[in-house]
């Protein structure tokens, strides 16, 4: 799918999204060098009053897409797919540290959030994201 195709997906299941760059100290847990951004989803849902939010944080060196978020959101249900040794295989240098189970909660916690949002639109959604190149 082309980009103006994936776009007019999120449109049509009225989702916007908006992002911000946080700034934190090493102090705070941000690693120096690493750019993150508060993520915002919106979707407004017919007869509905208050539009649903999803927000999450991304480390990027650039501004995140629609796109890239879509991506990830993708990538953290997979990885919330396998087991926590096979999590800290692929993504943690086979470390199961503090770190790395909380990375892997959170990943956990994704998909019921995913779900939630976009309901069962999420399989259109995601068949409608570009690959990566």
């Amino acid at each position: 799918m082309t980009t103006s195709e994936f776009d007019k997906t999120l449109t049509k299941f009225g989702v916007s999204f908006t992002s911000k760059e946080v700034t934190g100290t090493p102090a705070q847990g941000f690693t120096p060098g690493q750019r993150y951004w508060r993520v915002s989803l919106t979707r407004k849902i017919r007869g509905e009053e208050k539009p649903l939010k999803l927000t999450l944080t991304l480390v990027s060196e650039n501004e995140p897409t629609a796109k890239r978020v879509i991506q990830a959101l993708h990538g953290d249900i997979k990885a919330a797919e396998l087991s926590l040794w096979d999590f800290a295989q692929a993504f943690a240098a086979g470390k199961t540290d503090a770190g790395t189970e909380r990375m892997y909660k959170t990943c956990k916690r994704t998909k019921p959030r995913v779900t939630r949002f976009f309901g069962d639109q999420w399989a259109k959604v995601l068949a409608a994201t570009p690959k990566a190149a």
